[in-house]
C-alpha cells in the first residue's frame, strides 16, 4: 500500500538492531517515488513541518542508517516486495 504510515520492510535489507529515535544531524532518506536522496532536515523544511515538531517525528534506524520516517515512508532500498517475508510497520498520530 502507498500509505506513509503503513509499510513493509525486507528483513534481509536491515542490519543490526532496529532503533526508534528522533532525527540526527546528517540523516538522509530516499523515499519511494521521490527520485533522489534528501536529508531529513531538507525533507521536513520542504514539507513545511513546523520546527517544534521536527524532533518529535520518529525515525526507524539500523546499523546502515535511516530505514523509515514516520509519516513519510520507508527508505526505498529497504522495502519488501510482494510475496516475501516482511516486517509490517504502522505509525499513527495520537491526537
Amino acid at each position: 500500500p502507498r500509505d506513509p504510515g503503513r509499510f513493509y520492510l525486507d528483513p534481509a535489507r536491515l542490519q543490526g538492531p532496529l532503533v526508534l529515535r528522533p532525527r540526527q544531524t546528517g540523516d538522509a532518506v530516499t523515499l519511494p517515488g521521490q527520485g533522489g536522496t534528501k536529508t531529513l532536515k531538507k525533507l521536513f523544511i520542504d514539507e513545511k513541518v513546523p520546527r517544534r515538531e521536527r524532533e518529535r517525528i520518529p525515525v526507524l534506524a539500523d546499523g546502515r542508517g535511516v530505514a523509515a520516517v514516520a509519516g513519510f515512508g520507508p527508505e526505498q532500498g529497504r522495502t519488501a516486495v510482494p510475496g516475501q517475508a516482511a516486517y509490517e510497520l504502522l505509525f499513527w498520530k495520537k491526537e
